[in-house]
């Protein structure tokens, strides 16, 4: 089930396992921008958990080649990554 739900994101199964993970959960930078790409879902609300109509409208109207750059503003604008490190508060890291 999680190798297929990641073929069909298009994205590693070790980032999908990682950014599901019960325990400690490590959300991919790929998998949040494909999860706006394939099911339309606001990337503020995947980011801090709060739903901010005016970027999920930015999301559907943008074409799925610009996600990325939309959830990479999204991050910058709600997310501090901790000094010295690619780990960002709370559990989201970014995959290069």
């Amino acid at each position: 089930m999680i190798e297929a739900t990641a073929r069909r994101l298009g994205v590693g199964e070790l980032a999908l396992r990682m950014s599901i993970d019960e325990l400690a959960p490590v959300p991919a930078f790929e998998v949040i921008t494909a999860i706006v790409r394939e099911y339309g879902v606001d990337p503020t609300w995947l980011v801090t958990g709060e739903y901010d109509a005016q970027t999920h409208r930015i999301a559907l109207d943008t074409e799925p080649a610009r996600h990325l750059s939309v959830v990479r503003a999204v991050v910058a604008a709600h997310v501090k990554p901790s000094e010295g490190s690619t780990t960002i508060q709370p559990d989201l890291r970014l995959e290069r």
